[in-house]
């Protein structure tokens, strides 16, 4: 992944293209699926032992950190998990990032850098409501509504009930 961070940047480089790069995931996850409880991320000793490694070293020391919104270990995921209300309206069955979940992450990271660039447009407001909506809708499918519309790998309800009274537990302890 690091690789084609630093590919993507020289290109953009050589071309004098403005760019702003943001991750869907933190890079330190190191499986094929997501799973919402008991995450299979890259533990602090395994990543100081890539550390050690000069190619690694040499990839991730080459990559303009000043690039990201935020830092290589949280993404648009750590963002839906952050947050309770997020995490309430995400579907059962689908662990991509819900609809309110990308709005949220959007306002919160992405408008800020468009509203220097381009003309605001003043409309939060609808697009929260439209997004909530939407989620609130879209996590009420079952998983044979979902099937019928996309063809999706489906979760088990219980991973997502399961992954909200963890995190529930967390936030309620804050």
């Amino acid at each position: 992944m690091l690789e084609n961070i630093l590919d993507c940047q020289n290109i953009l480089t050589s071309k004098r293209i403005d760019y702003t790069f943001c991750l869907w995931q933190s890079i330190n996850n190191k499986q094929p699926g997501l799973r919402a409880l008991d995450p299979n991320i890259i533990t602090k000793f395994e990543y100081e032992n890539f550390t050690q490694n000069p190619i690694f070293k040499k990839v991730l020391d080459s990559i303009d950190m000043t690039k990201f919104l935020q830092p290589l270990d949280f993404g648009i995921w750590e963002h839906l998990i952050s947050k309770k209300s997020l995490v309430l309206a995400q579907s059962p069955h689908d662990l991509h990032p819900s609809s309110l979940a990308n709005f949220d992450y959007f306002r919160t990271y992405m408008k800020s850098i468009l509203d220097d660039k381009f003309d605001p447009k003043n409309n939060l407001q609808e697009l929260e409501k439209k997004a909530k909506v939407f989620s609130e809708y879209y996590a009420k499918l079952s998983p044979i509504e979902m099937s019928s519309i996309f063809d999706l790998e489906i979760s088990k309800s219980s991973d997502m009930d399961d992954a909200k009274k963890y995190f529930f537990g967390i936030w309620d302890k804050e």
